[in-house]
């Protein structure tokens, strides 16, 4: 190893190069930019499936969790989810005007997302079912990115 380098030191006072040539540098700064150029689309859209899955996730577990408090009848009294821009609200109440705002729990989601379907899903006292029988949110992504939740007797 130690000859390997003193050869190295050699050639550099003989104007012989040890190292890298302009063409080899260039070719893998190309092969770097390439395959960057054709990875970042796929990050982009990563990130927004997981975001929306994220949300997704927890707009999910929100509405259990109002169709649990109804069936369990706490605070005597329905539960249930609004659903607007930027946020969505597990409130209790017969409706989200009728609530009691005590009780409400604010989640904030990015300004970019977009709800659809049923923008006020509220479960019966006792029995847990969705009010209106059944239906649907959409989560929407202006990228193209949409997941669909069905509500329906069962939760």
């Amino acid at each position: 190893m130690n000859m390997h380098i003193l050869s190295c030191w050699r050639n550099l006072l003989r104007k012989d190069r040890c190292g890298f040539t302009m063409i080899e540098l260039i070719i893998v700064i190309a092969i770097f930019a390439m395959t960057t150029a054709v990875t970042l689309p796929f990050l982009g859209n990563f990130q927004q499936r997981e975001t929306v899955t994220s949300i997704n996730d927890d707009v999910v577990r929100t509405l259990r969790t109002a169709q649990h408090r109804a069936m369990s009848g706490e605070y005597d009294t329905r539960w249930g989810v609004r659903l607007t821009e930027g946020e969505y609200t597990l409130y209790a109440g017969n409706s989200y005007i009728e609530r009691t705002v005590a009780h409400d729990r604010i989640h904030r989601v990015p300004k970019t997302i977009v709800f659809s379907g049923n923008a006020d899903v509220n479960f019966l006292q006792g029995s847990g079912v969705m009010h209106s029988g059944s239906g649907f949110v959409r989560i929407d992504h202006p990228e193209g990115v949409a997941l669909v939740i069905t509500i329906n007797a069962v939760g």
